[in-house]
């Protein structure tokens, strides 16, 4: 857990201890269960390098321009899907490109 997320545990659990929540133990572990949602689905900026901006903002010309072709040789039409093409040449390229998060399975 990072500090945010301790400090949140901290506060939950001190609100329940100095209130005597009069809710069921049920409640509260429902309660419990929301937050740790919660806390996994807090996300972060990404940071880019600035290799990998410029081949982003090249490859969204590309788009504009109607020349961006995907692997099978299709016309991109999508913006997302010209932005992972741009990530993907910036990480071929060795630019500084975070890797995709991978999906929080819920705690519960």
């Amino acid at each position: 857990m990072d500090k945010l997320t301790r400090f949140i545990h901290k506060a939950f659990i001190k609100h329940f201890q100095n209130h005597r929540c009069v809710c069921s133990t049920s409640v509260k572990i429902r309660l419990w269960q929301s937050f740790l949602l919660f806390c996994l689905k807090k996300k972060k900026m990404a940071k880019y390098s600035k290799g990998a901006q410029e081949k982003v903002e090249k490859v969204m010309h590309e788009k504009k321009n109607g020349t961006l072709r995907s692997g099978s040789g299709k016309k991109v039409t999508s913006r997302k899907q010209a932005i992972a093409i741009g990530l993907s040449e910036a990480r071929k390229n060795g630019a500084k490109v975070p890797r995709k998060p991978k999906k929080a399975k819920p705690v519960l």
